[in-house]
Parts: structure tokens; C-alpha cells; sequence
């Protein structure tokens, strides 16, 4: 009899132990279906915004920016709070186990230092030229193999491309009268990081993906953007 009994218990016993296991496991295979209330906001430099997750709370996910040079994201209570730092474009990426949904970020500058070129590196030359058909296209002489545009007959940009005619550097030429040094200075700080300082010529960068050079000169004022420094002066040498 008491062989019985202890068998009995023995077997009560492992099936407690089943059931919790299978709990557990229930729960590590749970699929969750969430999503950002929104899949596409935008901020001004300078603005911090609240974004929220719908189906699940921000404290269960792993939240974070596809590029921390842009914006910062973090969890505020039930919210997602995103802080802008420049001006450009980053996704907020909530992952929960193998689910993952995405709200993409445009940070818009407060300010337009000049008309703003096409800045994507990789850009096929017939898209630039597609983009800028509204503007007047200055003809090309000695060999040069870019394409130039005025915006106005104070503003003018000129565009290099690789030996697969994809966007590799940018120039603009700003008269200084109408586009000073200051109000270029100040509207590229909004959208890179300023990295040094010599005489006339300031440097800015988005780590990785765009250097730019400024040189302040008698009557203009030069920009020049490319991935890097060498690239750059290779293409419009300074």
C-alpha cells in the first residue's frame, strides 16, 4: 500500500512539472502582432517628439535608431520618445522576439542656407538630371564630365559621377552677397557635425556617409560634398 501511495505522488509530481514547463514554453513561442501608430512622422531639428506602439509596451522591445547620428529613441512611460539631433532621415526600429516594425523619421532643418542639390551619393546621372530638368544646364568644355545647374544666376551646383555614371561629388558656388558665410555655416550645422576650423575653411561631417568642405572666399562662398576628402578633391580640386 504504501508503495502505491508513494507512486501516486511520484506521478502527481511530474505532471505538476510538465504542466509549468509547458507554460513556459507557451510563452517563449507568443506571437505578439504590434505596430507604431504611425509608420511615418516628421520633426524639426530641435523638436522632440513621443511616438506610440500599439499592441505591446515600449518596455518589452528592444527600441533604437537605425542611425544615432540623426536621433536618439528611448522609452518614456508608454511612449517612445525620439530626439532629433541633425536633419535627415532615420528609421525607430521596435523588435519584440522575431517581430520588428519600423516608423520612418524626417528631421527637417529650420533653416535653408542656399537651394538644396541632390546630396544622395549613388544617384544615376539620368535621375539628376531628371530632378533638375527645371533648371538651366550650363554646357560642359575641356573634358569635364559632370553636369552643372543654376538655380539663379547666384546659385549654381555642379554634380561628378563615377565610371558607372552613379553620384560620387557636389559643388555649389554661392555668390556671397545674397548667400553670406554665416547663414551657410549656421544651416549646414543643422545638418552635420562641424569637425574643424582653419582660416577660411570649415569642415563638417555625417560620419560615413557625406564630408563636407566650406571655403569662404572674396565674393563667394564654396560647398563641396562627398564621402570623404580624397573623392572630393579629386573630383572639384580646391
Amino acid at each position: 500500500m504504501k508503495k502505491i501511495l508513494f507512486l501516486m505522488t511520484a506521478a502527481l509530481m511530474i505532471i505538476g512539472c510538465s504542466s509549468d514547463d509547458d507554460n513556459n514554453n507557451s510563452d517563449e513561442g507568443e506571437q505578439i502582432d504590434f505596430h507604431f501608430d504611425k509608420k511615418e512622422i516628421t520633426a524639426t531639428y530641435g523638436e522632440d517628439l513621443l511616438i506610440e506602439l500599439m499592441g505591446i509596451a515600449p518596455s518589452k522591445c528592444n527600441i533604437y535608431s537605425s542611425d544615432e547620428f540623426i536621433l536618439d529613441v528611448s522609452n518614456n512611460n508608454d511612449k517612445i520618445k525620439i530626439v532629433p539631433h541633425y536633419a535627415g532621415n532615420a528609421l525607430v526600429i521596435a523588435e519584440y522576439k522575431n517581430v520588428k516594425d519600423t516608423c520612418n523619421v524626417k528631421v527637417k532643418p529650420t533653416l535653408s542656407y542656399a537651394e538644396e542639390p541632390i546630396l544622395t551619393l549613388g544617384t544615376s546621372r539620368s535621375e539628376v538630371k531628371k530632378q533638375m530638368s527645371q533648371y538651366q544646364h550650363s554646357g560642359t568644355v575641356g573634358g569635364y564630365t559632370g553636369e552643372d545647374y543654376f538655380f539663379n544666376t547666384k546659385s549654381k551646383v555642379c554634380y561628378q559621377f563615377d565610371t558607372n555614371d552613379k553620384l560620387i561629388a557636389i559643388k555649389q558656388e554661392l555668390t556671397k552677397s545674397s548667400y553670406g558665410i554665416n547663414r551657410v555655416k549656421e544651416g549646414l550645422s543643422q545638418r552635420y557635425k562641424q569637425t574643424s576650423h582653419s582660416n577660411n575653411v570649415y569642415w563638417y561631417s555625417h560620419p560615413n556617409i557625406m564630408t563636407v568642405r566650406v571655403e569662404e572666399q572674396v565674393s563667394k562662398v564654396y560647398v563641396w560634398f562627398a564621402k570623404d576628402a580624397v573623392i572630393m578633391e579629386q573630383c572639384y580640386p580646391w
